[in-house]
Order: C-alpha cells, then sequence, then structure tokens
C-alpha cells in the first residue's frame, strides 16, 4: 500500500469516527443521560431514595412501569400528554435506569422558584 493509498485509508477511517452517532441514546454514556448532581450520586451506589424527573423516548406504559418498580422506584407523578414521570428510585438504580434504551434523560426533581428562573436567565 502507497502512501497516498494510506493517507486515504486514515482519512476515511477518521471521518467514519466523527460521524458516528448512537442509534439510540442507549448508547450514549451516562454523562449525557444524568444531570451532575446524580451522576456524582451513582458514584456512592447507596440505596437511599431519590427523587428524579424520568423523560422517556415514547409515552411510558406498562413496559415503564414494571420497569421502575423492578428497580425498586416509585412514581409518585405523571404528566399527562408529555412522556415523562416523576419518581423516587434508589440510588444504585440510577445507571441501570439510565442505560434503558426507554430512558431519553434523567433530571434531579426539585421546585424552581421565580428568583432562581430570574438568576439563570441572568447568567445566560
Amino acid at each position: 500500500m502507497g502512501p497516498s493509498n494510506l493517507v486515504k485509508v486514515i482519512g476515511c477511517i477518521s471521518f467514519m469516527g466523527l460521524a458516528y452517532i448512537p442509534n439510540s441514546l442507549a448508547e450514549t454514556p451516562l454523562r449525557f443521560k444524568l444531570d451532575p448532581v446524580l451522576l456524582g450520586k451513582v458514584k456512592q451506589a447507596s440505596s437511599q431514595l431519590v427523587k428524579v424527573l424520568v423523560t422517556y423516548k415514547n409515552m411510558p406504559g406498562k413496559e415503564e412501569i414494571s420497569f421502575i418498580e423492578g428497580l425498586g422506584g416509585e412514581i409518585y407523578r405523571s404528566y399527562g400528554r408529555m412522556p415523562m414521570q416523576a419518581i423516587r428510585i434508589p440510588v444504585h438504580a440510577l445507571s441501570m435506569l439510565a442505560n434503558s434504551r426507554m430512558v431519553e434523560s434523567i433530571s434531579t426533581d426539585q421546585i424552581i422558584t421565580q428568583s432562581q428562573m430570574a438568576a439563570n436567565a441572568t447568567v445566560e
């Protein structure tokens, strides 16, 4: 293989690596599915329950409910037509939840006040 062909092969491999897009978010590392606060808690692997807001790829149904309950979680709020649920789940189950193909993202469920919204708008 000559030098010019080698350059073409390396260029093709580089392009393919940069152009790779996961088929689903399930292939995405946890740091892209979990908010930073939860990512820090995952390393603790405790049985402490945390309140999280789960966003699904599709509207949650029986399969999602069974999955959450199987992880030791409890759904305490659903959001009608939005593919989201607020749940309490053990910290040690967060990574399993995040690795599910059904889940798009997981964030800490917390109350946002007007002053926090104004502060966030100012920072941006």
